[in-house]
């Protein structure tokens, strides 16, 4: 909010009609995300930057703390989740963290050093270009284990009228 000439930021309360859609979307955009197998980080970028008027400080500063919070969940979730063939193993395996992990601190690195040098309507086709991509690949996602539970609904199925025929 700008008044004479100095800006700050607006106060949480009370929060603006857009404020409140615009977090209800996120958390909708975010949960489609998690379920569909691509996170939730990456869509609320755009939510925030295109609809609820943030900048893109304010936005990658959200969708950083977003997926933490999705990380966490997911965390505590895969801990309580054992490993299919070995049930004294967490479904966690932690060789592939330590060889992925130091690769995404290293593009978390560049990117935070090359985004301020963007300009906006970049970074603003990137946003968009994200989410399309995010909602392709959950589409894709879909599709990909919808056929596999019709799959295993008529297996069982045949085997069901199999199993009736004797």
């Amino acid at each position: 909010i700008c008044h004479e000439n100095k800006c700050r930021n607006k106060d949480l309360f009370p929060a603006r009609s857009q404020d409140i859609i615009g977090s209800i979307l996120i958390v909708v955009a975010s949960a489609f995300g998690i379920m569909v197998g691509i996170g939730g980080g990456g869509i609320v970028g755009p939510i925030g930057y295109i609809y609820m008027n943030m900048s893109y400080v304010e936005t990658n500063a959200l969708s950083n703390s977003v997926a933490l919070i999705i990380a966490i969940a997911k965390l505590v979730n895969s801990l309580a989740t054992r490993h299919p063939e070995n049930k004294r193993k967490v479904l966690i395996d932690y060789d592939v963290v330590y060889i992925l992990g130091p690769f995404i601190l290293i593009g978390n690195l560049i990117s935070s050093l090359i985004t301020p040098t963007l300009p906006e309507l970049l970074i603003l086709i990137n946003f968009v270009g994200l989410m399309a991509f995010s909602f392709y690949a959950g589409v894709g996602n879909y599709r990909i284990n919808r056929a596999k539970e019709l799959k295993a609904a008529e297996h069982k199925r045949h085997n069901d009228e199999e199993i009736k025929k004797r």
